[in-house]
């Protein structure tokens, strides 16, 4: 069911809905043209009429012409996009051989992005749960958490009891915490280090005010975050 779920979201998602379309492009036909736009963009397609042939990099100030390397399908996944992107900051989108878009790695932090990456957090979150929910207990908790946040878990589950909303541990951990419940269990090997890239991902997923990618550093963590999310649900 999970594997279903990421199929259908990797689907409905893709490259179309986060690139800047060909029409909407500042382009130039030589490196004059060119220069006069690098002060906002550091990747100048050209030429300024008809098909997208090279563009014009701000780094060296060089045309090139464009490889295969640096192309994408429109329907490829939002969730493929941080890897893609990882390896270099920006792509060319094309369909029916004609390129019709383009992709910086900034435009990953258009709202659209989140739709499927909390999609695929949220089934991670859900799948681990599902495994341990039923061997939680409080001696197991000492052994994993401090004193103080023990009893913290012990009375919101207290407060639900009392009134009448006793669902046992469901809605007492954050979403962390379950990562580390579910390490304790089995139902997952991560790290620390991998556990806090997923708790800070999360949270700037869950908070309209916050990118999710400031540099290609930030882009490989995104990339690595969703290739943890994508491997609880397939375990």
């Amino acid at each position: 069911m999970e594997i279903e779920t990421i199929k259908r979201l990797s689907r409905l998602f893709t490259a179309d809905d986060i690139m800047t379309r060909a029409e909407y492009l500042k382009k130039a036909d030589d490196i004059e043209n060119a220069n006069n736009l690098f002060n906002v963009y550091d990747v100048v397609p050209s030429p300024k009429k008809g098909n997208i042939k090279g563009y014009f990099y701000l780094k060296d100030k060089k045309f090139y012409e464009l490889r295969m390397d640096l192309i994408v399908s429109q329907n490829t996944s939002i969730l493929k996009l941080s890897n893609i992107l990882s390896q270099k900051n920006f792509c060319f989108v094309i369909a029916d051989c004609v390129i019709i878009g383009y992709i910086h790695y900034s435009d990953l932090n258009k709202a659209v992005t989140k739709i499927p990456l909390f999609g695929i957090f949220q089934t991670a979150e859900r799948k681990l749960w599902d495994r341990i929910n039923n061997k939680i207990n409080e001696i197991d908790l000492l052994k994993i958490f401090d004193t103080n946040a023990v009893q913290n878990f012990i009375k919101k589950k207290e407060y639900n009891r009392r009134r009448n909303i006793d669902i046992d541990w469901n809605g007492i951990f954050t979403f962390p915490y379950i990562l580390k419940l579910a390490r304790f269990y089995g139902a997952t090997d991560l790290t620390d280090p991998e556990i806090k890239l997923l708790k800070e991902t999360r949270n700037k997923l869950a908070h309209s005010d916050r990118n999710l990618v400031n540099s290609l550093k930030e882009v490989q963590k995104l990339s690595d975050a969703i290739d943890l999310c994508q491997s609880i649900t397939q375990n």
